[in-house]
C-alpha cells in the first residue's frame, strides 16, 4: 500500500492542485484522500480510488469555499446543471482575473466576482451606463479568451463541459 501512495503521491496533488487553485489546500486534500485509504477497508485498486476521491474532496473545498452565483454570468451557468466544472472554473477566475489589464480588470472583478451592479460601477468609474458595459464585456471576451488559452477549459452552449489537463502551472 506504500509503495502505491508514493507512486502517485505527484499525481494526487497535481489534481487537487489544478481544482483547488491552491498548492497548501491541494496537501491537505491529498491528506484527506490518504488518510481515507488508510481508514478504508479492503480496497481492489488503490490508485484508481485515491484519484476519485481527491477529486471529491477538492471539489467540495472548492464548493464550501467559493458560490458559483459570481460566476453565472462568465460561464452560463443554469439552475439544475452539474456544477463541478464550474467550480473549478470558479476556483481559477480570481487570478486570471488579475492578469487582465487595467481598466478591464477592474471592472470584471467589481461586476462580476464582487457582483456590483453595472450602474453602480459606471458611476465609481466616472463612465456612462453604456461605457461601464462595453468595458465589463470586453473584459469578460478577454478572460474568455485567457480560459480558454491558459486553460484547459471548454465551452458548449455558454456551459463549462471539459476542465481537462492544465495548461499552466496555476490551474
Amino acid at each position: 500500500m506504500l509503495r502505491v501512495t508514493r507512486a502517485v503521491r505527484e499525481d494526487l496533488l497535481g489534481i487537487a492542485r489544478r481544482i483547488t487553485g491552491d498548492v497548501a489546500e491541494a496537501e491537505d486534500v491529498v491528506q484527506d484522500a490518504l488518510l481515507a485509504l488508510h481508514e478504508a477497508e479492503a480496497v481492489e485498486r488503490p490508485d484508481v480510488w485515491l484519484r476519485a476521491v481527491t477529486r471529491n474532496r477538492a471539489l467540495d473545498r472548492v464548493r464550501a469555499r467559493k458560490p458559483t452565483d459570481a460566476v453565472e454570468g462568465l460561464v452560463g451557468d443554469e439552475a439544475g446543471h452539474d456544477t463541478a466544472g464550474t467550480d473549478v472554473v470558479a476556483a481559477w477566475l480570481p487570478w486570471i482575473v488579475e492578469t487582465l489589464p487595467e481598466p478591464y480588470r477592474t471592472a470584471v472583478r467589481r461586476v462580476d466576482l464582487e457582483e456590483v451592479p453595472q450602474a453602480a460601477f459606471a458611476a465609481e468609474a466616472g463612465l456612462s451606463a453604456s461605457g461601464a458595459r462595453t468595458r465589463v464585456q470586453r473584459g469578460r471576451r478577454m478572460l474568455h479568451e485567457r480560459l480558454v488559452t491558459c486553460c484547459p477549459v471548454r465551452f458548449e452552449d455558454g456551459e463549462v463541459v471539459d476542465t481537462g489537463v492544465a495548461g499552466c502551472q496555476r490551474c
